[in-house]
């Protein structure tokens, strides 16, 4: 049995839910209301079952044939180039004028853009459909004619790929004013297209238009579905056509017409097939009686209907992936709160009806609660199960659109009856074992989450952010999260069930048009996992093309497969030297106890300094510089001396410092910073902080750990160095049996694996995050100049479009993060200088510790500096929370100012106040 996998479907001038489109919008033909011709349609349908049993046509090359060629055309040659870039190559196609990307498939090793275009008027018009099949390994690309049509078609051209690799399409041809239609099929790996279903539709032309339309193509899915197609047209007609046979059976007439009015509002199908093709349900246009039939011999098997007091979502038919059952939702009609759009109504339902695949009732569920408890169905979760979202909804002051407010969801068992809670949880790392829930998906332009994340043993769900798009491959999931300030792209695997962030561009600055548009326009098409492919258009000429980018891979690796490092790996930046200037340093106050303790479950690391140390005399934190004893002490009691580290620099926060414990089975591994001072943080980018590493095992042992890693610093070999430089804004993480941190400058993410019989950290991988860290730096200084602004300090702002009114700014807060206790101190104050005619000069330095913790919330530490020229610091934690596309100030945490004599009142002044994520 041939499986099908339907990829997109357009329809009659609009996109169907789940396309993935790139457009480049070009002149479009209007369309006219469409009068039936009963007659015409007739004939065609006669004509059509004469054509059933024509046996499928060999293999041509994809040139029009005899019918299709005319005197002339309105199209040039489609001219097609790969320019390569950093990051892969982009696909510039011209002329651009009357060309859209009507769709992108990854097929195999290749990629098909499905390229449609309009004909210039002055030379006939008309419509020309080509594929471009590019092969991103070699950045190759052709162009291949499917069709060309004289006249501007209103027929959707539904393109979808099948398991085979090819793309099936509809091609129209026009023959001594009749319009017929083949369905035909295109093989990218050859250039060839042959005729599945030859003439299964044709009708006489009006006025070079055609009087019906063809709206949607379905494809079989499941075990009982065979190898069948079904396609409709606007007016109602339906073809069931058989892929193995080649049979076509026609409906004998306009039976199961449309929604919509072509030239003044999309259209779409009231017909919902099963998944099999064996059975559909049929919406009149009236709204409130169903039929279920039999695609293949317009059999009526029963009919059912809801009274004119019930409110109906609309389209609201939704199968499961089995063919057995289908639900409609409804409501109070009296009591009707819903969100409306040109296609149908997305109803905020209080109950949901289940019916057999013949359309016997089997249960309904209505939801009990308050006047404003709804509920809808979020998708299907198994043959007999399905997921709810429950929510109370309110309409907020001069909004027409009812919003929702405290979601929940809930697994409904339909044969049971059962209702089972889930929690939802405030991270995607909560989730122990998750699975993945896809939405409802039903042909409208309504608006959901993109997908939920499930526990199942925990009973724990996780919604993605809003508005996002996913995109499911094999090893996961990809989610493209758009918002006001630019895009990302986040990865999701089983392996590593935690999103990465994996590609994305904050807005792009035009001097001549202040901030420019985003350059991603739509979710990307995932190659293979190894590309990202989408619409790129240049910020200043607004130039589409096609970008392919490869996704973000591990290093060049040498042939023992240990990444490639850069040799400035272990490039040591210049040093603020202090401790070898005169006047700069004086001898350490002599140290009984150690100046670092690493504590582990099997014993206690201690270091201790050596005769000499100095420390630095402008005390900024506590810095010191010398030698150090380093001893181990087991739980037991024994006492062993470890290697001494000469010539450390140390800065900490007080005379005690410690390290970091990261636990394995049977063993401990202690992570020291010897840079360990809160408010040198961003200040001294030239000053590397370092990591260092000791093991101690069950067994009582310890013993410091080398960095075994690969440069090319004197060619390709083997290094080893005690420290490594640190990223130290990102956390140093465990992931299974290895630990994840971010190297220094070089912004490269390096998973270590460790190798206790060679007392060695080895880099077993290596991926450069410098695009990440880029995009989130600029995000958290855009949102720290928004604070600094509602703090009144606007002397060193830059926002892009100047501060924003009042009104605005504090809309960005939600009302727990403005009244932050610490917020209102710094803004009080700042105030207070403001009014007695003293205005503080105080400005942000660089934010720091920027973590993307969720696709839809970044914490980070907003730094200020209290004392102009002077230099006081304070620090204030920040959450920010994707909102309706729109990055929102959720929350404000601790602040905490450094010690010394600076701003009055703020001398080592801590104001706590956990930082809520949630």
């Amino acid at each position: 049995m041939r499986k099908w996998r339907l990829m997109a479907m357009a329809a009659g001038g609009m996109l169907l839910a789940g396309a993935v489109v790139y457009s480049y919008y070009g002149e479009e033909s209007s369309l006219q209301p469409i009068q039936e011709d009963k007659s015409a349609v007739n004939a065609a349908a006669s004509d059509a079952r004469a054509e059933n049993d024509r046996p499928l046509r060999p293999e041509t090359s994809p040139q029009p044939e005899s019918r299709q060629v005319q005197a002339k055309t309105a199209f040039d040659s489609l001219q097609i180039r790969t320019i390569p870039d950093a990051e892969g190559f982009r696909l510039e196609m011209q002329p651009s004028a009357g060309l859209y990307v009507q769709k992108t498939l990854s097929m195999n090793e290749r990629v098909v853009h499905v390229v449609n275009r309009y004909g210039e008027e002055e030379r006939g018009g008309g419509d020309r459909l080509e594929a471009v099949v590019v092969e991103p390994g070699s950045a190759e690309a052709r162009s291949y004619l499917l069709f060309e049509y004289p006249y501007h078609l209103q027929s959707a051209t539904p393109v979808m790929a099948v398991d085979e690799g090819h793309v099936v399409f509809v091609r129209p041809t026009e023959q001594n004013g009749t319009i017929i239609y083949d369905l035909a099929k295109f093989d990218p790996a050859d250039g060839r297209v042959a005729v599945v279903a030859e003439r299964f539709w044709s009708q006489p032309l009006e006025n070079k238009q055609e009087p019906d339309f063809l709206l949607g193509m379905h494809v079989a899915q499941g075990e009982n579905g065979g190898d069948k197609v079904l396609v409709t047209s606007f007016k109602g007609r339906t073809w069931l056509i058989d892929w193995a046979s080649r049979r076509v059976q026609a409906s004998p007439g306009a039976s199961y017409p449309a929604y919509g009015d072509p030239g003044s509002s999309p259209t779409r199908e009231l017909l919902f097939p099963s998944p099999d093709l064996t059975r559909m349900v049929y919406q009149p246009k009236a709204g409130r009686q169903f039929q279920v039939l039999e695609p293949a011999g317009d059999k009526v098997v029963a009919e059912f209907g809801f009274g004119e007091g019930r409110a109906l979502m609309n389209p609201g038919i939704s199968w499961n992936a089995e063919s057995t059952r289908f639900y409609q939702e409804f409501g109070d009609g009296s009591r009707t709160l819903a969100a409306r759009s040109d296609t149908g109504l997305h109803l905020y339902a209080q109950s949901v009806r289940f019916y057999d695949r013949n359309g016997k009732p089997e249960r309904t569920f209505t939801l009990r609660g308050p006047a404003d408890a709804r509920m809808n169905v979020y998708g299907w979760a198994s043959e007999h199960e399905v997921w709810l979202e429950t929510f109370r909804v309110h309409t907020l002051k001069g909004d027409t659109e009812p919003k929702k407010r405290d979601i929940a969801y809930k697994r409904y068992d339909i044969r049971t009856g059962v209702l089972t809670d889930y929690r939802t949880a405030g991270s995607p790392e909560d989730l122990k074992q998750p699975v993945i829930v896809q939405p409802f998906d039903q042909p409208a332009a309504f608006v959901r989450r993109s997908y939920l994340l499930a526990d199942n043993n925990s009973r724990t769900i996780w919604p993605s952010p809003h508005p996002a798009s996913a995109i499911a491959t094999e090893r996961g999931l990809y989610l493209h999260v758009p918002s006001d300030v630019g895009d990302a792209l986040y990865r999701w695997t089983k392996a590593e069930p935690s999103w990465r962030w994996l590609d994305g561009r904050t807005f792009a600055m035009d001097e001549r048009a202040g901030e420019g548009v985003a350059w991603r326009l739509d979710a990307p098409v995932i190659h293979r996992d190894r590309w990202l492919v989408y619409v790129d258009r240049d910020p200043i000429d607004g130039e589409r093309a096609i970008r392919y980018a490869k996704t973000p891979n591990s290093v060049q690796q040498t042939a023992g497969g240990l990444p490639i490092l850069p040799p400035s790996i272990s490039e040591a930046p210049e040093l603020n030297e202090w401790w070898t200037r005169e006047g700069y340093y004086k001898p350490a106050e002599k140290e009984a106890g150690a100046r670092v303790l690493g504590k582990s479950r099997y014993g206690t690391i201690r270091l201790k300094p050596q005769a000499g140390e100095v420390a630095d005399v402008q005390e900024d934190g506590l810095q010191f510089y010398g030698d150090y004893t380093v001893t181990f002490e087991a739980r037991a009691g024994a006492r062993k001396e470890l290697p001494a580290i000469q010539g450390l620099r140390l800065e900490q926060e007080a005379s005690l410092a410690h390290m970091e414990r990261v636990s394995f089975d049977g063993w401990d591994l202690l992570l020291f910073r010897p840079q360990q001072y809160l408010f040198g943080k961003g200040l001294a980018p030239n000053n590397p902080r370092y990591l260092r590493a000791f093991a101690v095992t069950r067994k009582g042992e310890a013993f410091p750990l080398v960095f075994r890693y690969a440069d090319r610093s004197r060619g390709v070999g083997e290094r080893s160095l005690t420290e490594l430089p640190l990223d130290d804004n990102q956390p140093v993480r465990r992931q299974g049996e290895t630990i994840v941190m971010m190297a220094g400058k070089d912004q490269l993410e390096l998973t270590l694996q460790p190798n206790l019989a060679g007392h060695e950290l080895i880099v077993t991988d290596a991926s450069d995050r410098r695009r990440e860290s880029e995009q989130m730096r600029l995000l958290a200084e855009r949102y720290t100049e928004l604070i600094e602004q509602a703090l009144g300090l606007d002397e060193s702002l830059s926002l892009p479009k100047g501060p924003l009114e009042a009104n605005q700014l504090i809309s960005l807060f939600t009302e727990e993060a403005w009244n932050n206790p610490g917020f209102q101190r710094l803004k009080g104050d700042f105030d207070e200088q403001r009014t007695s005619g003293h205005p503080s000069r105080a400005f942000s330095w660089p934010p720091i510790d920027i973590v993307s913790v969720a696709p839809d919330t970044v914490r980070f530490t907003m730094t200020l500096n209290l004392f102009y020229a002077i230099g006081h610091a304070a620090h204030l934690e920040v959450a920010l929370k994707l909102e309706e596309g729109a990055w929102k100030i959720h929350d404000l945490g601790t602040l905490n100012a450094q010690k010394g004599d600076g701003v009055p009142g703020y001398d080592g002044l801590v104001i706590e106040d956990p930082l809520r994520l949630e």
